[in-house]
């Protein structure tokens, strides 16, 4: 029997025994040969006849994959050792030798009743997920197969530590070979259970901690409906965590977050990776494209351009509206052409002011005045253009090092000055001619780029109602219309089950619209008897209608897809609602 203080192997005291269960033993123990004397753990395995063979593969099995692993969240193993059975003695034992990490692991602080915020275990999140990206990036993959709240160590600096590689597993599952079944009832998913563990499989383990960090009870005692754990309605976190760790803790493997990698990208990010999708065969022989995943699906339907369309109410009020959109429009158009011939006539006016003066009464002296100030003006420009180029790239260059010039330019022209005159103090009427120069260009930059903000503005400004307007006029018409114009060839739905989304896009050859509803604000999404499909919002009363080339059964089972589909979403949306 091991006791306190005993000396294994001349070099080993043991001090505290941590665990002892089932010819298992834990012990933290001295390192007497060190100096300093260095903590270390000693794990120990009892030889007796009634031990399984297993359990000595398992624990040879640890020794040697610590003894490959060199990663500072992973204790370091340092020896490997047999102490033989002696006499008056009933046992032998193996023991392997790894370093101490000071600290207590995530299930002695969730007994001593320590709350984890979001905060802290986002953080334990992350940190795990690099230690398991290390570890699956071996070949094969080196699966530890026991990820809970007991093999985890938290230090007083916040840092997480892997420990108890007991169960890991370092060759990849082949179908018809047998191994050994291994994990913690709660955390170990099915294929585990089933001796498949996979990458994936040590994710659920972290998701299934995750949980109970989060609300402070073990999974095994959580509700579970279809065998996933329920625990959102216990909690107030951020909602994409939630579903981030509803995809961890998934027990379809092909809906679970394939790498660590994928599952820390997707975390950092706040987005969740593209789904592998697969072309799905419709029951009948359709020009419908569907492409699905567990947690995505993308319908592709034709639209059709045009169509017979009769719309018998409103027609005094829509014709009313479309001639004030029409008289709108026109005077728009003739503000240009007025513009434009102002432009023309100031330009006559340049060459032969005299010309046009005597024609245009009696704005002639007006537009005269104007176009000598316009001349005036570009007259000005070109003058004080090399100035205003040598401010202008010069400045660059200053202020780049100047970063303590509240203004760009401001003192430029007098610092130039100023350093000319110091050596060249016979040209001074010179170099005073070059000051005003360059204070006329410094006003003249600033005076161009006032312009060039001006025009910018009114021709976006003219540029948006225009568009607006004929948009409007078009849409009149089209509402009104004997003919029912389509404007797309393509609709693409896209439904998104994590995101509660759904994304609607409409193509015409190269271009596409898309717009994005979320489904807890969605009262409409269906397709009607003339094959529209119809979507309204809950804080809208109009309904958007897009015409769809289909056929009466495809008309079927879209409608049937889509509210089956949108069903199972609405549902997650009710739960996450009533908690």
């Amino acid at each position: 029997m091991l006791q306190s203080q005993q000396i294994l192997c001349d070099r080993y005291q043991l001090t505290q025994c941590l665990a002892n269960n089932a010819g298992r033993q834990t012990w933290l123990a001295s390192d007497i040969i060190t100096s300093p004397n260095q903590s270390v753990i000693v794990k120990l395995l009892a030889f007796h006849s009634e031990m399984h063979w297993d359990d000595y593969k398992l624990f040879e099995r640890e020794g040697d994959v610590l003894k490959q692993l060199n990663h500072p969240k992973i204790p370091r193993y340092q020896d490997y050792f047999t102490i033989e059975k002696k006499a008056g003695e009933s046992l032998c034992w193996f023991g392997l030798v790894q370093d101490y990490i000071p600290g207590k692991t995530l299930q002695q602080l969730l007994e001593e009743g320590k709350h984890f915020t979001e905060e802290n275990v986002k953080n334990i999140a992350i940190q795990v997920l690099e230690i398991l990206q290390y570890l699956h990036n071996f070949e094969p993959p080196i699966l530890h197969r026991d990820i809970k709240p007991s093999n985890l160590i938290l230090t007083e600096d916040e840092q997480v530590y892997l420990v108890d590689f007991g169960a890991v597993q370092n060759a990849a599952a082949v179908e018809g070979v047998t191994f050994t079944v291994v994990g913690t009832t709660g955390y170990a998913p099915l294929e585990q259970l089933w001796g498949k563990a996979v990458p994936a499989s040590d994710l659920y383990g972290l998701g299934a901690t995750l949980i109970h960090l989060l609300t402070g009870v073990s999974p095994i005692n959580l509700p579970q409906d279809n065998l996933r754990i329920q625990f959102s309605d216990r909690l107030s976190i951020e909602a994409f965590f939630v579903k981030w760790i509803e995809r961890l803790i998934n027990p379809d493997l092909n809906s679970r977050f394939k790498t660590a990698k994928e599952a820390l990208i997707s975390l950092n990010n706040k987005r969740f990776p593209k789904d592998s999708l697969e072309f799905i065969a419709l029951p009948l022989a359709s020009k419908i494209q569907l492409q699905e995943s567990s947690h995505q699906s993308i319908l592709s339907i034709p639209g059709k351009l045009l169509t017979v369309y009769f719309n018998k109410t409103n027609w005094g009020q829509q014709l009313l509206t479309i001639g004030f959109n029409f008289i709108k429009l026109s005077g728009l158009i003739l503000l240009a052409i007025l513009l434009l011939s102002l432009i023309i006539i100031i330009l006559i006016m340049f060459k032969t002011p005299g010309l046009i003066k005597d024609y245009v009464q009696p704005f002639g002296n007006l537009l005269l005045a104007i176009s000598q100030l316009i001349k005036f003006n570009l007259i000005m420009h070109i003058v004080l253009a090399p100035g205003c180029l040598l401010i202008y790239f010069l400045g660059d260059k200053v202020s780049s090092k100047i970063k303590d010039l509240k203004y760009k330019y401001t003192y430029i022209p007098q610092i130039l000055t100023v350093i000319s005159l110091l050596f060249l103090r016979s040209f001074w009427v010179i170099f005073v001619f070059v000051l005003i120069y360059f204070e006329f260009s410094l006003v003249g930059l600033a005076w161009l780029k006032i312009e060039f903000r001006i025009l910018s503005k009114f021709i976006k400004l003219y540029a948006k109602s225009f568009n607006n307007i004929l948009f409007q006029l078009l849409h009149n018409i089209n509402s009104l219309g004997f003919i029912k114009i389509g404007t797309f060839t393509n609709y693409e739905i896209n439904i998104y089950s994590d995101y509660q989304l759904i994304r609607l896009k409409k193509s015409l050859i190269s271009l596409s619209k898309t717009k994005s509803y979320h489904l807890s604000k969605l009262t409409l999404f269906y397709i009607d008897k003339f094959d529209n499909l119809i979507i309204q919002e809950k804080q809208s009363k109009k309904k958007e209608s897009y015409y769809l080339d289909i056929s009466y059964q495809e008309k079927l089972w879209l409608n049937h897809y889509l509210k089956n589909r949108l069903e199972t979403i609405s549902n997650s949306i009710t739960k996450t609602s009533e908690s």
